[in-house]
């Protein structure tokens, strides 16, 4: 197994351990989804064919962002403080929203994850 599909296993398995033996009610499915943001819709993507429609997704940049540059707003942290699970591409892609997912991730329940940064450096390009 790679250790780039770690995380999204990692999800995965978030979302069905939070399967109740019960159906719940449309609202009640609703309200326990996993609240997941993921920093690109590359990520996003990704989150949305493994999970489907069993997580409250949030793709944080919108067309024409740069990641690179981008700087995180009140209301993005907000989304961070509520999400369940964050994921990042990380390799300094979203640089100016690093410090803010790690303290994030640190000082919440909220699970943080550097997605490139799962990769084997071997593969990297240098």
């Amino acid at each position: 197994m790679s250790r780039m599909s770690l995380p999204l296993l990692l999800l995965l398995a978030l979302v069905l351990s939070a399967c109740g033996p019960t159906a719940p009610s449309a609202e009640d499915e609703v309200a326990t989804r996993l609240k997941v943001v993921a920093t690109t819709q590359q990520l996003a993507d990704a989150v949305a064919n493994v999970a489907q429609d069993r997580v409250a997704l949030t793709a944080l940049f919108g067309p024409g962002s740069d990641p690179h540059s981008y700087l995180p707003t009140e209301g993005d942290i907000n989304i961070f403080q509520q999400a369940d699970l964050i994921f990042y591409n990380g390799l300094l892609l979203e640089a100016q929203l690093v410090r803010v997912l790690e303290q994030t991730g640190e000082r919440s329940a909220t699970r943080v994850v550097a997605v490139a940064e799962q990769l084997d450096p071997q593969r990297l390009m240098p």
